[in-house]
C-alpha cells in the first residue's frame, strides 16, 4: 500500500480511500489524463456486528465491487492528501506494528489510522497500552 501511496503522489496531490463492510479497501487517484486504482479485499472488519451486516458483493470486477457497495450502502469514501496518508503509512514501516486499522469517521471529517502492538514479554496478545494513532483530515472536494 505504501508503494501504490508514494507513486500516486506523482499523477495528483489527492486521493479517494473507500472502506466497505465486506472488509474492502479501495483507493483510486484521479489526474486528469491518468486514472490509478488498488483494491485489497479479505481484511478483517471491526466490530463483528458491522461485519455480519455486509451484502455480498456480486460483482466480478473492483470498479464493479466498489460502484454496487456504494449503490447498497455498504462503503464509506473520503478524500484526503495523499502526503499526509503516506506519511502515516511510513510508520508502520518503523514500528512494526502487529495490526493496523483504518477507519472513516462518520460526519466528523477525519481518516482514523491506529496501529496496534503486541507485548513481546507477555503471551497475552495486544496490548492496550502500546498504540499509535493518526488522525488524517479529510478535504471537501476531491
Amino acid at each position: 500500500m505504501q508503494g501504490l501511496v508514494d507513486k500516486s503522489k506523482g499523477i495528483s496531490s489527492s486521493m479517494t480511500l473507500v472502506t466497505t463492510k465486506g472488509g474492502a479497501i479501495h483507493i483510486q487517484v484521479d489526474g486528469g489524463a491518468v486514472q490509478l486504482a488498488c483494491e485489497m479485499r479479505g481484511l478483517q472488519v471491526f466490530p463483528s456486528s458491522v461485519a455480519d451486516t455486509a451484502v455480498h458483493l456480486a460483482a466480478t470486477s473492483a470498479e464493479g465491487r466498489l460502484k454496487e457497495a456504494a449503490e447498497k450502502g455498504q462503503s464509506a469514501s473520503v478524500c484526503l492528501l495523499a502526503k499526509h496518508f503516506g506519511k502515516s503509512l511510513q510508520g508502520s514501516q518503523l514500528t512494526q506494528p502487529a495490526q493496523l486499522l483504518c477507519g472513516i469517521g462518520e460526519n466528523l471529517g477525519y481518516v482514523h489510522l491506529l496501529f496496534v502492538f503486541r507485548n513481546p514479554l507477555s503471551e497475552a496478545g495486544y496490548d492496550d497500552n502500546m498504540s499509535l494513532s493518526f488522525k488524517l483530515p479529510v478535504r471537501e472536494d476531491p
